[in-house]
Parts: C-alpha cells; structure tokens; sequence
C-alpha cells in the first residue's frame, strides 16, 4: 500500500473511537450485513444511478442490543461473518468495541474487542395490582 493511501486509510479511521457500553440483546438474532464498496481513497463507490453500492454478498453479521440505563439507546455491532458471536437473548454484556457514537442515536461498533456476560436477566409473568395476569 503506498503512503498517500496508508494516510487516506488512517484518516477514515481516525473518527473511529473506543466504546465502552453497557447493552442488552433483547431477542433479535443476528443478520448478514453487506459493506459498502470503497475506492482506493476510501470513498463509496457510486452506481450509475448515483446510489452507494454495496458488496455482492455479507461479509458481516450484524448484532442489535439496547443499552441499559436513562438513555436507551441502540447498539449495532459488526462480526466477521466467519466469527459469529455467542450472543443469549436478556443477557447483559460488557461490550468494548471500536466504532462510533451518534449523539441522539446511538453506537453503531465496527471491531469488537470484547464481549462479557454481566447479567442474565429473567423472563417472569407480570401481574396487575388486582392480581389478574396481563395478555402480552
């Protein structure tokens, strides 16, 4: 790789930050996901309609939690779709990834560095004040 794109590389990954959150899968089971192709500058490539254009096919699984706390946000972590995660539904993980964070959004995490189980949290009826179980 020449310097010029050594530096260009570098650069778009610069915005990338480590992310410590605290999350919950809340039962959404992984999808493949396609990146966007990228010249050699590191800029999307354009079809002849002017849309961004994707990969043929996934090259990443894409993982969907919710974060615990006030704020609820949304958490979206990439995997190599030959490395998919053992990820239990109501589980609460410890997740330190690179990536970004959208301030009224969300985390949307590009390179997972780890995944550690906190908490399983457990599925229970939930009942009224006047006893009588709630449809759900």
């Amino acid at each position: 790789m020449s310097t010029f794109n050594q530096i260009v590389s570098n650069a778009n990954k610069s915005s990338e930050e480590t992310i410590n959150v605290t999350a919950v899968n809340l039962g959404s089971v992984a999808t493949p996901y396609k990146e966007y192709l990228r010249d050699k500058n590191g800029q999307k490539v354009k079809d002849n309609r002017g849309y961004d254009k994707k990969e043929d096919t996934a090259s990443k699984l894409k993982y969907q939690f919710a974060t615990v706390g006030q704020e609820c946000k949304t958490v979206t972590l990439l995997s190599p779709i030959d490395q998919p995660l053992s990820i239990e539904p109501l589980v609460v993980y410890e997740i330190t990834a690179y990536g970004y964070s959208f301030k009224n959004s969300g985390y949307w995490l590009t390179e997972l560095v780890s995944a550690k189980p906190l908490l399983q949290l457990k599925e229970v009826n939930v009942t009224r004040p006047t006893g009588g179980q709630t449809n759900g």
